[in-house]
């Protein structure tokens, strides 16, 4: 018997649904009998149900419109009949655009205008409700519809990234210059005007370098660069038109008589000193000990960019724990350069955070030619130097005035004239070391050496018969000596072989004080203090080798490092010196304090920066 449970055909259109509406819709099945129904194959628009033969919900968001195909199956009493339908959600929404039109607040804090040589970072807005149904925005700037400032460029997310470049004026003599129509060499350089800054000649020193005249910078245009960002979902796309406003630097300075108050542009604090940004990340990452090292610290500095930018080490970080670069390393002020040979480390991995202060020095930048002679040894961490007299020249006219002191730039804040034989010079921060020695192992009072990490012979040179303070005590350092390490690798060594193993090293090399030490499971460090420079790993190897050991199988020594040096002093520790206890000297008797300068216009910016460095 047939029985028909629907009152419409197969593959019919229930019905046009609009997504974010509530609906109910009754399914149109025959009211004579007692029916259930269920969706047996495809989909319901999301946010619907099926129950008590009623499609009931919330219409989600969609795409597009979109068709959606199901089949439902009817039961009465042993009998089901199946009906393939159609729901419609009519969905797609334009986009909407969340960022106004017209002139972008690009600019720090907000400005409505850029400068030369800044990092930009600005997130253009829009919304769209189906974004909730897995619709994406795109952003892009179409044919013909303007360019962004040169520099800057457009994310398809909508972020308009970069660093800006200037627009520079042409020189005006330039208008003269041309081409000519004659083969190379017959006519004049192209009859265009030769400049002067130059070489002062042809030939080598006959004149003096650019005739002494100023260089030539190209002053910078401003300009608002109109475009129009088109944002899309897909299906359908919105335009908006909107201006960036590029301004020269050399705009922002007090003989400008263009520039005109109240425009809501620029502001009472805008300068044309610019404030260096940082590009390098404040993680500087990992680097292996007992190896040269250079690590660039990096500012935006492009060639159009006036003033100096200096590199200076704080002397603490923000969270107020000491500001310390890894042993061996020194921060060149010129360049923002670290560099240096990081000494043996044991085998653990240890993090040093440090601050580095970038500053700018434009415009009223003055060379001063005092030369300043340092009166006497000037150790590390002391804010305070002695000078002797200068007869020349009023030493107080430094105050206020930045000088650099072994390549490290420091504000003089106080001079005191008072006494007779010296002048006395207050910086703002501590002195750093030319060369700055880490004591190694804990120095016990008694002993006439401590054992620093290792130091290169140039700088063995520079403190030999110089004296160090340790404990408010003197102490002349008369003499150094370099100790090698030898990993010796057994699998069985016994302990009670180990004087014999120090006895045969001592009678092959005589110049040298052997000692045996366990590091780890299976690997021992042999520690020799060498004195010829020519000791080998064969030579050693052979040594042992011809050791009657506990176990008939020789160790295998496998590697030589520089463990570290031993400073003797001319008379015995009055005090412990504690582990890795730095010392050194900031300044020498007689040294030359002799270039410095002084702006009155400076910014700066300050970065915290970590780094951590490998056994």
């Amino acid at each position: 018997m047939s029985v028909q449970l629907w009152n419409i055909s197969n593959g019919q259109e229930l019905k046009k649904l609009i997504e974010n509406t509530t609906i109910n819709v009754l399914l149109p099945v025959s009211s004579s009998y007692d029916i259930d129904t269920e969706v047996i194959a495809g989909e319901l628009p999301p946010g619907l149900t099926l129950s008590n033969n009623r499609i009931t919900g919330t219409v989600q968001e969609v795409q597009y419109d979109k068709v959606f195909k199901f089949v439902i199956r009817a039961y009465h009493s042993g009998f089901f009949d199946d009906r393939t339908l159609n729901l419609v959600v009519i969905g797609p929404d334009d986009p909407e655009w969340q960022t106004e039109a017209g002139l972008l607040p690009v600019g720090a804090n907000e400005t409505f205008f850029i400068l030369d040589n800044e990092l930009i970072d600005f997130q253009l807005l829009a919304d769209d409700p189906d974004i909730a149904a897995g619709d994406e925005l795109e952003f892009y700037i179409a044919n013909d519809d303007g360019v962004l400032p040169p520099g800057l460029t457009l994310s398809p997310e909508g972020r308009i990234q970069g660093i800006s470049e200037p627009l520079l004026s042409l020189d005006r003599k330039l208008r003269d210059g041309g081409y000519d129509q004659f083969p190379f060499g017959d006519m004049p350089n192209d009859y265009g005007i030769r400049p002067t800054n130059g070489f002062g000649s042809f030939f080598f020193d006959s004149q003096p370098w650019d005739y002494f005249e100023d260089i030539n910078i190209p002053k910078k245009l401003n300009r608002h660069y109109p475009f129009a960002v088109t944002v899309s979902d897909g299906e359908t796309e919105v335009r908006r038109e909107f201006t960036i406003y590029l301004v020269g630097d050399d705009f922002l300075t007090t003989d400008n008589i263009l520039m005109q108050a109240s425009t809501g542009v620029f502001r009472a604090d805008n300068t044309n000193i610019r404030t260096p940004t940082w590009i390098t990340p404040r993680d500087l990452g990992y680097r292996r000990a007992n190896n040269n090292t250079i690590i660039y610290l990096d500012v935006i500095d492009t060639d159009t960019l006036q003033g100096t930018v200096s590199y200076r080490l704080v002397d603490t970080n923000d969270d107020g724990s000491v500001s310390r670069l890894p042993p061996g390393l020194t921060l060149s002020s010129f360049n923002g350069e670290l560099s240096g040979t990081i000494p043996y480390q044991p085998a653990i991995t240890k993090e040093y955070k440090f601050t580095v202060n970038a500053s700018r020095f434009v415009g009223s930048t003055e060379y001063v030619t005092q030369t300043l002679f340092v009166y006497e040894d000037t150790m590390l961490g002391v804010n305070k130097f002695k000078v002797k007299k200068n007869t020349e020249n009023n030493v107080l006219d430094l105050l206020g005035r930045n000088i650099f002191v072994n390549e490290d730039l420091y504000k003089i804040i106080g001079v005191n004239i008072t006494n007779q034989n010296y002048d006395e010079i207050t910086i703002d921060s501590a002195l750093l070391p030319q060369q700055l020695l880490q004591v190694f192992n804990t120095a016990n009072s008694g002993q006439n050496y401590i054992d620093i990490f290792p130091i290169t012979q140039r700088k063995e040179q520079f403190y030999l018969n110089r004296s160090l303070t340790f404990n408010n005590n003197s102490y002349k350092v008369t003499q150094f000596g370099t100790f090698q390490v030898y990993e010796i690798y057994s699998e069985s060594l016994d302990p009670t072989d180990i004087p014999a193993l120090v006895n045969a090293v001592n009678t092959e090399f005589g110049d040298v004080s052997a000692a045996i030490e366990i590091k780890q499971s299976n690997k021992w460090w042999l520690t020799l203090q060498k004195t010829s420079y020519t000791d080998s790993i064969a030579r050693i190897q052979s040594v042992v080798g011809s050791v009657g050991l506990t176990d008939s199988s020789a160790p295998l020594v496998t590697l030589a490092v520089s463990r570290f040096n031993r400073m003797f002093l001319d008379q015995n520790l009055t005090n412990q010196i504690l582990k890795n206890r730095q010392t050194g000297l900031a300044l020498l008797t007689d040294e030359t304090v002799s270039k410095t300068y002084v702006s009155s216009d400076t910014d700066s910016i300050t970065q915290p920066v970590k780094i951590k460095h490998l056994y």
